[in-house]
């Protein structure tokens, strides 16, 4: 990208050199926000200087213990065996229009395989729809019916399903605060969640709490426990000991659970919740269902050399990684 115009950019919106070089580079560390101004103050997005692109890589940054190293382990396996590939970077997988502008950018580079996680908008289907003739699309963050895309992850149902068993097995006899959200995996996870409750005992998911999180919520991940805390305070003062279901990946949840000052009262069930092993026994009593991230990434990296070099599409429309239950105390 030409440095004149990363200073024109950065002197028009007021915005750093550095922050504007990050974005015009697709690096990450940059928010939703900020990204969409300087790409829309771009009039040159697609560099012609990349060459051949067989494949092409469009990864959310946060969060970004989850996401940096599925995105490494599919670049080192594409890198290893010389497959041309390209790799962009949007904040969330929700960031519909920086999204689009890059899926437009794979179809005029030419790549042949397009490794995609975003939550699946109107618009972005549509866009996928006009590529499936000619592209192999690999699916990360949910699992769509489009002719050519292909899913590759957690089966949300099952994972759900297992930390109901979880909580039958460990935590049946606390009362259950039950988190919500409108996004199809977490709904799939919340109804697995169910199922195995109502197999044991049919009415402790009928008694369980439940809190509707609005996706407003999730707008800025560093306000997210001080938002999220009252709430769980609130719906957390008739007991002295409880059980928190929460199927969506909040990797700042255990901050929440400690402002909301219930540390010694809760068992926290979660999916994909990260405590760094350097941070030692962490202060919340945490069990979490992580996804394979290094299974996922060498997996969707063989389905797309595959497709590249000799046109195979998967042999099956869903591939699911099994995760895994780790209880942190």
């Amino acid at each position: 990208m030409d440095e004149n115009t990363i200073g024109e950019i950065a002197k028009k919106l007021n915005i750093s050199r550095s922050v504007v070089g990050r974005v015009l580079r697709h690096c990450g560390g940059v928010d939703a926000k900020t990204r969409q101004m300087i790409l829309s103050a771009s009039t040159s997005f697609v560099r012609d200087s990349y060459g051949e692109c067989a494949v092409y890589l469009i990864s959310p940054d946060v969060p970004l213990y989850f996401w940096r190293p599925l995105r490494r382990g599919i670049e080192d396996k594409l890198r290893a065996l010389e497959i041309p590939f390209k790799t962009n970077i949007c904040t969330r997988v929700k960031d519909e229009s920086v999204i689009l502008r890059y899926l437009d950018e794979a179809e005029k580079l030419g790549a042949k395989a397009i490794i995609l996680s975003a939550r699946m908008t109107p618009a972005i289907q549509a866009r996928l729809e006009a590529l499936t003739s000619q592209h192999l699309i690999i699916l990360l963050s949910e699992y769509h019916e489009i002719v050519n895309a292909f899913y590759v992850g957690s089966d949300a149902y099952r994972d759900g399903y297992a930390m109901g068993e979880y909580f039958l097995s460990h935590c049946a006899d606390r009362p259950l605060l039950l988190l919500t959200q409108e996004l199809s995996d977490v709904e799939q996870r919340i109804d697995g969640f169910c199922h195995a409750l109502r197999s044991v005992d049919p009415s402790l998911a009928e008694r369980a709490v439940r809190i509707k999180l609005d996706n407003s919520i999730f707008s800025d991940l560093k306000l997210l426990p001080s938002k999220l805390a009252p709430l769980l305070m609130e719906a957390a003062k008739p007991y002295e000991q409880l059980c928190i279901y929460a199927p969506m990946g909040i990797p700042q949840f255990p901050l929440a659970i400690i402002k909301a000052k219930l540390t010694e009262r809760a068992v926290c069930l979660c999916q994909d919740c990260c405590v760094s092993q350097s941070d030692g026994k962490p202060a919340v009593r945490i069990v979490t269902c992580n996804q394979d991230g290094s299974a996922q990434s060498e997996t969707a990296a063989n389905y797309a050399i595959d497709f590249c070099r000799a046109g195979l599409y998967p042999k099956q429309k869903n591939t699911f990684i099994a995760s895994c239950i780790e209880d942190l105390a």
